[in-house]
């Protein structure tokens, strides 16, 4: 039968479009479900599903060909590289979280260590801690221990370091869609359903406290993403826009970008 292809394409929010924003085209089969873009430019990550496997395919982002492709049980909920490219989180929406070597393109860790809430995660600059965020409003917080098997393969363990329920003023739980983890590992940035997103502060022996409570989207928050320098974030929600924000100061978001459709993910170059 007919084969169902969404595509993925890229514009510069900073630069002044003429003619088709669009710089390149990737195909996949299947809904995109996620994208991620590798912090030197080189590779792109998509996450496709069928509604019963989900695939991750990377591309040379240079000329939109295919690298590696691996599955995984269920929907792909997120993707994302840690800060160095070395690595690739993963995440299905039936609790599978896979970590995959960008260098070698093996897999360095594969668990089902969440539940079916589970939306969003993020790895730390150099791939040592990651967070996960559900729909539930439950945050974990995971040390990634590297070992060596006997026959000298590099991998990963997953070790809890702390759970946290987080909720609205109503005391309902929050329902979180993306989280994101500053350059130097001291802030948290989430994104809820409803709007609203949150900035915490990360300490890893205290957890984490909320520091800023941002309003300004009026729909689902389905990404975020970290400047280099850790002081402004981007936000790209169902409501149309692309916001960013200052996350020393809270407030008002210090920009705001209106695309004619939805915008579902964001990053920084």
């Amino acid at each position: 039968g007919d084969v169902e292809v969404d595509v993925a394409w890229f514009k510069y929010m900073n630069k002044t479009q003429l003619g088709d924003p669009c710089v390149q085209t990737i195909k996949c089969n299947g809904p995109i479900e996620a994208v991620a873009y590798s912090p030197d430019g080189r590779r792109i990550a998509t996450g496709s599903s069928d509604g019963f496997v989900g695939k991750v395919t990377i591309w040379d982002a240079r000329n939109a060909t295919e690298v590696s492709s691996y599955t995984l049980p269920g929907n792909l909920t997120s993707i994302c590289f840690s800060g160095d490219g070395k690595l690739l989180l993963n995440i299905s929406n039936e609790g599978t979280v896979l970590i995959t070597d960008m260098i070698s393109l093996k897999e360095r860790a594969r668990d089902i260590i969440a539940d079916t809430w589970i939306s969003s995660g993020a790895i730390t600059i150099d791939g040592k801690k990651m967070i996960l965020v559900s729909r539930n409003g439950v945050i974990n917080m995971w040390d990634l221990p590297v070992e060596q098997s006997g026959g000298g393969q590099i991998f990963n363990r997953y070790v809890k370091m702390f759970e946290i329920q987080d909720e609205d003023d109503e005391g309902r739980p929050s329902p979180m869609t993306c989280v994101a983890i500053s350059p130097n590992v001291k802030r948290v940035f989430i994104g809820m359903s409803g709007g609203l997103c949150k900035v915490f502060e990360l300490s890893m022996t205290e957890g984490l406290s909320v520091l800023h409570i941002l309003s300004g989207h009026t729909s689902v928050v389905c990404g975020c993403s970290f400047s280099a320098d850790g002081a402004r974030v981007a936000t790209a929600s169902l409501d149309h826009t692309l916001k960013v924000w200052d996350v020393q100061r809270g407030g008002k978001p210090l920009n705001s970008f209106t695309d004619p459709t939805e915008v579902r993910s964001c990053h920084f170059s």
